[in-house]
C-alpha cells in the first residue's frame, strides 16, 4: 500500500538521496526503459546526476514498502527537466523517479529504479 509521507521526511529523504549522488553511492538501473530514456535524450552522467539532485519536495508522489529490503522504503517522485531530444530539440518533459535507499555496513546507497517518462497518471501531493 502507497504512503505519502509529511514534508519533513520526504526532505529528509531527499536530504540522503542528494548526499548519496554527490558521492557517487548510487547506481542508476539498467532497465530497457531507463536505458531508452537516456538514449533518446543523450543523458550523459552529469546530466542525469543534475536531474536527481534537482528533485524537490514538490516533486513527491509516495512510497511504498521496499519488497527487497525489510523495513526499506520505494520514493516515488515525478519532477520535470529540460532535456535535448535526438533531433537537437529542447522541451521540457515529466519524468517518473523511483529510488530505494539501501543501508549497508559501509553506508548509505541509492538504488534508481526507474528514471523515464510516466506511463500512467501521476499525484503530487505537495502540489
Amino acid at each position: 500500500m502507497a504512503k505519502v509521507y509529511n514534508k519533513n521526511l520526504v526532505g529528509l529523504v531527499l536530504g540522503v538521496m542528494h548526499e548519496c549522488v554527490n558521492t557517487d553511492s548510487y547506481i542508476l538501473l539498467p532497465r530497457e526503459k531507463n536505458l531508452d530514456f537516456i538514449s533518446e535524450y543523450s543523458l550523459t552522467k552529469q546530466v542525469q546526476q543534475s536531474i536527481l539532485l534537482g528533485l524537490l519536495v514538490e516533486d513527491y508522489c509516495e512510497s511504498e514498502q521496499s519488497e527487497k529490503v525489510a523495513a526499506g522504503y520505494i520514493h516515488v517522485f515525478a519532477p520535470e527537466a529540460e532535456v535535448t531530444n535526438s533531433h537537437g530539440v529542447k522541451k521540457t518533459v515529466a519524468l517518473y523517479i523511483k529510488f530505494e535507499i539501501i543501508e549497508k555496513e559501509s553506508g548509505k546507497r541509492v538504488a534508481v529504479i526507474s528514471f523515464h517518462e510516466p506511463e500512467f497518471q501521476i499525484t503530487r501531493p505537495f502540489r
